[in-house]
């Protein structure tokens, strides 16, 4: 048979496997989101935006456009020093370091106004009280090719400003680690490249839904594979079928002669041979 599968044809085969390409379909797509949910740990992404210039030396405009542009041209070397381990080895130390922390909040003071309607103060304000904590990475044995997995720098074409996006399964840690790697690198690039005007643009924050995985898109890809698989299964079935289907393809293609057409009669449960009064046999059946 010719096993050329034409757009007709191939309509046909998804007609014929509408329910298995479903069925498939359903059952990948519940798997891939299992996987998902609760196979594949979280990934939570922090990110804190960081701008690099050079502070301007003259009021021309054609000199500080090249200045711009020579910035630009140097956010590669950025990147790689952000990944290197003196930024790396300092944002370490960094998050080591014992934390301030708020312990009582500010008080403002309260007033009230007296019978001469002026306005007197009951209590005085009370400042904040702080107290230092030790960090949580005291013990975390934190190394910088730890951190080098868990950071990416990306920035976009001919923007001055890039990024510090830090990936870990704890989301607090996220944003405490790619802070610690601005401050880091805000405070040892002047030593490196003598570069001082350095600002960041937006620190790090707490991210409150992950990254990785991505349940919809694998649900998606799920669903598209398990419909794929049952299209698959339908073709090969269809091109491995070497059973005849009409009457064109014997008189057509294998160039045999139609001696005639045999209907279904169903199935004969019953056949009983009786004899006549002139003792000619008949046949009484019974479809």
């Amino acid at each position: 048979m010719d096993n050329i599968v034409d757009v007709g044809r191939l309509w046909q085969i998804i007609k014929r496997n509408a329910l298995l390409m479903a069925l498939l379909g359903v059952a990948s797509g519940s798997i891939a989101y299992g996987i998902a949910t609760h196979v594949m740990q979280p990934q939570y992404r922090a990110t804190a935006a960081l701008l690099v210039n050079r502070k301007a030396t003259s009021g021309q405009q054609g000199v500080q456009l090249g200045d711009q542009q020579a910035d630009v041209q140097l956010i590669q070397t950025y990147k790689d020093i952000l990944t290197r381990p003196i930024i790396l080895n300092d944002a370490i130390k960094r998050l080591e370091l014992p934390t301030k922390v708020e312990k009582v909040s500010r008080q403002p003071a309260k007033h009230t106004t007296d019978a001469f309607g002026r306005t007197v103060e009951v209590t005085a304000a009370q400042p904040a009280q702080y107290e230092w904590r030790a960090s949580k990475y005291t013990d975390s044995q934190l190394t910088t090719k730890q951190l080098v997995r868990m950071v990416n720098v990306s920035s976009l074409t001919n923007y001055q400003v890039f990024s510090i996006n830090v990936d870990a399964s704890n989301p607090t840690a996220a944003r405490d680690i790619a802070n610690a790697i601005a401050d880091a690198f805000q405070a040892k690039i002047l030593d490196i490249m003598a570069v001082s005007n350095v600002s960041i643009v937006s620190r790090a924050t707490r991210p409150t839904e992950p990254v990785v995985p991505n349940k919809q898109l694998m649900v998606l890809a799920g669903l598209v594979a398990g419909v794929g698989l049952g299209l698959a299964i339908g073709v090969v079935r269809e091109l491995t079928d070497r059973t005849i289907k009409t009457e064109t393809f014997m008189t057509d293609e294998l160039g045999l002669t139609n001696l005639g057409t045999i209907t279904g009669i169903g199935r004969i449960k019953e056949r009983r041979v009786i004899l006549n009064e002139q003792g000619i046999s008949r046949i009484k059946q019974r479809i």
